[in-house]
């Protein structure tokens, strides 16, 4: 068996949280961590450090910018990729995984296409 790429799902939607938890693992590439907040993504980051961030932008309390800001200000969590997904993200024009924004990072929309998700974070980590 080999060996599985660590995911974190930032993202208060439960149902769609563990929608795509389901599509990663079914492929016995990915173990997914799911955590609903902000917050609680700052801390399981700082105790389990996973291989890629899957980061939703619009949340309560804390938002994902606010998340991405405070793992950016670490020299060590700064490393990991971080895709961010939501639904306040246009659709690029074209079927591939979209092109990086100005800070580097890949924004998938949601609903999410699974297979577009899964190659976009093997590109991230390889």
């Amino acid at each position: 068996m080999s060996r599985k790429i660590r995911v974190l799902l930032v993202d208060d939607d439960v149902d769609y949280a563990r929608m795509t938890q389901l599509s990663l693992e079914k492929t016995d590439k990915f173990d997914v961590t799911i955590v609903p907040d902000a917050r609680s993504g700052l801390e399981e980051t700082k105790k389990n450090p996973p291989e890629i961030i899957l980061l939703d932008l619009l949340m309560p309390e804390r938002s994902g910018g606010w998340y991405y800001n405070k793992i950016k200000q670490d020299e060590e969590l700064s490393k990991i990729p971080v895709i961010t997904v939501s639904a306040l993200i246009d659709k690029p024009d074209h079927d591939g995984v979209p092109e990086r924004d100005r800070a580097g990072m890949i924004s998938l929309w949601k609903p999410l296409n699974p297979e577009l998700l899964i190659e976009a974070i093997l590109n991230e980590v390889s």
